[in-house]
């Protein structure tokens, strides 16, 4: 899903189908999509279709795609599916988050999509109560907005059906009982780097940053060895509870198994990885909470609004941080 802030203002990438498709033709999608082959890497696949269908360059998609996690249902397929009708498919979406600068625009590389559109957040809603949407798109769409604080408790009576029951939001022809959330990833942020401090200890660099929208802080040890940093670079963090793509928790195994190097996990998809645990909780200014984490003996803190670290718990946690 691609998206951009106009004058903060949250804006959403939506192509139509080209009508001359044999599913769903006409519809709205999610910004790309396409399938994945036997053995292809999802983050390959992503690249490849970005290129073919918004016509985005690979070194952006590379530095810019956000893994966050799965959406995973069943079709009951209808006539718009093309064959025959009333028969269950089951499938799973790999999602990935982009912000877009606002100087790129998807365009068109193949017959496939019609044309894009730069939407609110209100003309998204609006498409999907009009039931424009290709249903499994609908859903990513849906799971987009929990992500991103815009579908809350505190704004929709039904939010609590959303895991059990999200089609029944847009009358969707899916069967949601496989359908789950990207709850596996807690914390999900893009920081500017602000500062450094690599005078106290060999080889750690303390690191402090601000996000992107300015209402969360960070101070982060990091190996400067493994994972030197500068000053004004960018980079995306994530905090979650396990490295498995589809979330299901880490057995027995631990992370670095060798048995593990031929199963993509997250941490193919970022370039500094650790584990540690969140121990401590403390009030912070106005509706902030501050949250420190250890990663033996690298500290992470940070301070930011309620609503984007309530996640977090008193728990075991894996840190993944790219440029």
């Amino acid at each position: 899903m691609c998206y951009t802030r106009k004058e903060d203002e949250l804006k959403i990438w939506i192509p139509r189908r080209a009508k001359s498709k044999q599913t769903y033709g006409g519809m709205l999608d999610n910004t790309v999509a396409g399938g994945t082959a036997t053995g292809e890497v999802f983050f390959e696949s992503l690249v490849r279709e970005a290129a073919e269908e918004a016509s985005l360059p690979e070194d952006l998609v590379r530095k810019k795609a956000k893994s966050v996690g799965t959406v995973s249902y069943f079709y009951v397929r209808d006539e718009r599916a093309g064959g025959e009708t009333g028969l269950l498919q089951p499938e799973v979406q790999w999602v990935y988050d982009m912000e877009l600068p606002e100087d790129v625009k998807p365009e068109p590389s193949d017959d496939e999509v019609e044309q894009f559109y730069l939407w609110s957040v209100e003309e998204v809603q609006d498409a999907l109560k009009r039931g424009e949407f290709k249903p499994n798109c609908a859903m990513v769409m849906l799971d987009f907005f929990v992500r991103h604080g815009i579908l809350t408790a505190e704004n929709e009576p039904k939010y609590s059906e959303i895991p059990s029951s999200p089609s029944n939001f847009y009358d969707l022809p899916l069967l949601s009982s496989r359908y789950k959330m990207a709850d596996s990833q807690l914390y999900n942020d893009n920081f500017v780097i602000s500062s450094i401090n690599a005078q106290k200890y060999d080889r750690v660099t303390r690191i402090f940053g601000n996000s992107s929208d300015n209402s969360t802080q960070m101070s982060l040890d990091v190996n400067s060895e493994l994972y030197p940093i500068n000053t004004g670079e960018n980079i995306n963090m994530v905090l979650a509870t396990t490295l498995n793509l589809d979330g299901r928790r880490d057995d027995e195994r631990g992370w670095r198994d060798p048995a593990l190097s031929q199963d993509q996990t997250l941490a193919d998809m970022y370039d500094y990885v650790c584990h540690g645990k969140v121990y401590r909780f403390e009030e912070g200014e106005g509706e902030n909470i501050k949250v420190f984490i250890s990663f033996g003996g690298l500290l992470l803190f940070i301070e930011g609004p309620y609503k984007k670290l309530a996640p977090l718990r008193i728990d075991y946690v894996y840190l993944l941080l790219k440029r």
